[in-house]
C-alpha cells in the first residue's frame, strides 16, 4: 500500500508552539504523561528501538538552550543540569518548578508563621488582656507615627505593584493574542493551500484532451493521494480550530483572573490602611485573616509566573536554535518531526508525475493530432477535423521522465504564454454529422483549446505547488514561523511576563508587610484612646498625687 502521500506537521506545531510559549507549567505534566505513554506503547518493537539507539549514538543530538537551562536538578542530587530544553524529560521540569520552589517554601512558611502569630495575638489578647489592663498604657506617639509613614508608604508601594502588574499582564495579553492571531493566520494559509492542491491534484484526474486521459494507474494514485489528503486536512482543520479557541478561552480566563487579583489586592490594601486609622479593630482582623490567605496564594501565583517567564525564555532560545539547524537531532525533533529528504521527495514525486503526464497528455494531442495533416477520406473525425496551417509549438515539460528538472528548448511555449500562443490556431467550426470540423485555416477547434488550456491550468497550478510542498517537507515554513515568533513575540513575551512576576512579588510583599502595621496600627490607636480616657477618669495630679475634690 502507499505511503501517506504528504506529513503535514505545520499546522499541528502551531498550536503546540502556543502551547510552549504561553501555558507550559499548566501542560508539562500531560506532555510527560503522553510521552510515557508513547514509550510504553512502542516498547514492543525492540529491533527498531535498537536501530534508533544505535543511530543516537553516532549521531548524538544537538542540545538546545544549553546555557539558558544549566539550573540545579533535584531529581539527580542537585547538580547542574545539562540536557537543553527539553518538555518530555521529567529533569527539565524538575529544574523549571524547582527555580520557582523558594516561592512556595515562603508561602508555606508564611502560612504556618504568620498563623501561629495569629493564634498566639487572639490567646494572648483573651487570657492576658484584663491583667495588661492594670499595667501602664503602651501607647507611644512616635511608633503610631512610624506605623502610619510606613503604611502610607505600604499603599503607595502596593499601589506601584499593582499598576506594574495591570499593565504587565495587559500588554502580555495583547502579545499572546497577536501570537495566537499570526500563528492562525499561519495554519489558515498553509490549510488552504493544501486543499487547493488536494483539489487541483483531484481535478487533474479528470483532464481530458481531445478524448485523452491520463494513465489509469495515475489516476488511481492520484485518487489515493486527493483522499488520504482531503481526510487529513479535514481532521487538521478541526483540531486547528478546537486548539486556537481552546487557547482564546484560557487567555481570557487568565487575563479575568488577573484583573480580579489585581483589584482584590488593591481594595484590601486600601481597606486595610482605612480600617487600621479609624481604629475598627474587629474589621481590621477579619482583613487580616484574609489577607493571611491572600498573601499565600499570591506567593504560589508568582511562582507559577516565575515559571511561566523561565519556560518563555527557555522555548525562545530553544526555537532559534533549532530554527537555525533544523535538521539536526534535537529534543524538537520528536515534537516536531521534519521529514529526511527521501520522504520529502516521495511526498512530491506524485504531484510532479501528475504534471509531466499533463503535459505529455497535451504534447501527445499536439504531436498525433493537431500538427498532423489527415488525408481528408482515409482518417474520420475527431482524429480529422480538417486541421491545416503553421504547425502549433509543443508545451515545454518542466520534468524529465525521470521526474528531474528541464530546460525548455526553443520554440516551446511556457504555462504563463501557452494558452495566448495558442489562440493563434483556432480555427472557425461548423458542425457536421455531431463532429466539430474546421472551416478556416486553424489547428486546434475551440473546444479542443479549452480542454488543451484547462490541461495547462492544471499543471501549472500543481507546479507552482512543488516549492510549498517542499517547505512544508523539509520544515522550512516551521522554521520562517519561529524565527517571526523569535523576533517579533518572544521579547514581548518575556518583558510583559517579568513585568506580571515583578509586579506579583511587589504587590504580595507591601500587602504582606502591611499585615503586620495594620495591626500594629490599630493597637496603638486603641491605646491613644484608652490613654486619654485613663486620663479624664483620674483628673489631674500635681507631682504625681491627685487632687482631692472637697
Amino acid at each position: 500500500m502507499a505511503s501517506p502521500p504528504l506529513r503535514v506537521y505545520f499546522p499541528q506545531a502551531l498550536p503546540l508552539l502556543l502551547l510552549l510559549l504561553l501555558f507550559l507549567p499548566f501542560f508539562s505534566s500531560i506532555s510527560h504523561v503522553a510521552a510515557q505513554n508513547q514509550e510504553s506503547a512502542t516498547s514492543g518493537s525492540s529491533e527498531e528501538a535498537n536501530s534508533t539507539a544505535s543511530f543516537s549514538s553516532e549521531y548524538p543530538p544537538f542540545i538546545l538552550a544549553a546555557e539558558r537551562t544549566r539550573r540545579v536538578d533535584p531529581l539527580n542530587d542537585y547538580k547542574y543540569y545539562t540536557g537543553g530544553w527539553n518538555i518530555t524529560d521529567e529533569h527539565y521540569l524538575a529544574t523549571l518548578f524547582f527555580n520557582a520552589a523558594p516561592f512556595a517554601l515562603i508561602s508555606i512558611a508564611w502560612f504556618v508563621g504568620f498563623g501561629l502569630a495569629l493564634v498566639f495575638t487572639c490567646c494572648f489578647s483573651c487570657f492576658c488582656g484584663r491583667r495588661q489592663q492594670h499595667r501602664s498604657n503602651s501607647y507611644s506617639p512616635s511608633w503610631h507615627a512610624l506605623s502610619l509613614i510606613i503604611l502610607i508608604l505600604l499603599a503607595c508601594v502596593a499601589i506601584f505593584g499593582c499598576i506594574m502588574l495591570f499593565a504587565g499582564h495587559g500588554k502580555y495579553q495583547n502579545s499572546a493574542m497577536s501570537l495566537l492571531n499570526y500563528a492562525k493566520d499561519q495554519s489558515d494559509f498553509v490549510l488552504e493551500n493544501l486543499q487547493d492542491f488536494a483539489d487541483k491534484m483531484e481535478g487533474a484526474k479528470n483532464v481530458e484532451v481531445d478524448q485523452v486521459f491520463l494513465p489509469a494507474d495515475l489516476q488511481a494514485e492520484v485518487d489515493e493521494i486527493s483522499t488520504k489528503l482531503s481526510t487529513s486536512l479535514q481532521l487538521l482543520s478541526s483540531q486547528a480550530s478546537k486548539s486556537f479557541s481552546f487557547l482564546a478561552g484560557i487567555l481570557n480566563i487568565i487575563k479575568t483572573y488577573l484583573v480580579i487579583t489585581t483589584v482584590f489586592m488593591l481594595v484590601l490594601t486600601f481597606l486595610g490602611l482605612l480600617c487600621s486609622l479609624l481604629g475598627m479593630q474587629f474589621l481590621v482582623y477579619f482583613l487580616v485573616i484574609v489577607g493571611w490567605i491572600a498573601v499565600s496564594i499570591m506567593f504560589v501565583l508568582s511562582g507559577s509566573f516565575l515559571i511561566v517567564h523561565t519556560a518563555v525564555g527557555d522555548t525562545c532560545v530553544a526555537l532559534d536554535e533549532w530554527a537555525a539547524r533544523p535538521q539536526e537531532t534535537t529534543s524538537l525533533s520528536d515534537i516536531i518531526p521534519c521529514v529526511d529528504t527521501a520522504t520529502a521527495n516521495e511526498s512530491l514525486s506524485r504531484s510532479k508525475e501528475v504534471t509531466f503526464q499533463l503535459v505529455k497528455v497535451v504534447n501527445g494531442v499536439i504531436a498525433n493530432v493537431s500538427n498532423v495533416n489527415y488525408p481528408p477520406v482515409v482518417v474520420p473525425p475527431p482524429l480529422n477535423y480538417n486541421q491545416s496551417g503553421p504547425r502549433m509549438p509543443r508545451l515545454c515539460n518542466p520534468y524529465r521522465s525521470d521526474l528531474s528538472d528541464r530546460v525548455c528548448l526553443s520554440g516551446e511555449v511556457t504555462f504563463d504564454n501557452a494558452a495566448e500562443e495558442w489562440k493563434r490556431f483556432i480555427c472557425d467550426t461548423k458542425v457536421v454529422s455531431r463532429n466539430e470540423i474546421c472551416s478556416s485555416v486553424g489547428r486546434v477547434t475551440p473546444s479542443i483549446y479549452g480542454e488543451m488550456t484547462n490541461a495547462v491550468g492544471m499543471s501549472q497550478g500543481l507546479y507552482l505547488y512543488v516549492p510549498f510542498l517542499v517547505k512544508i517537507a523539509d520544515c522550512t515554513l516551521v522554521r520562517e514561523a519561529f524565527d517571526t515568533i523569535s523576533e517579533n513575540f518572544c521579547p514581548s513575551l518575556e518583558h510583559y511576563s517579568r513585568l506580571i512576576y515583578i509586579g506579583l512579588n511587589i504587590e504580595t510583599t507591601a500587602t504582606m508587610l502591611s499585615l503586620v502595621f495594620w495591626m500594629a496600627l490599630v493597637a496603638q490607636r486603641i491605646e491613644r484612646k484608652n490613654c486619654k480616657k485613663s486620663t479624664t477618669q483620674e483628673g489631674p495630679q500635681i507631682a504625681g498625687y491627685k487632687l482631692q475634690e472637697n
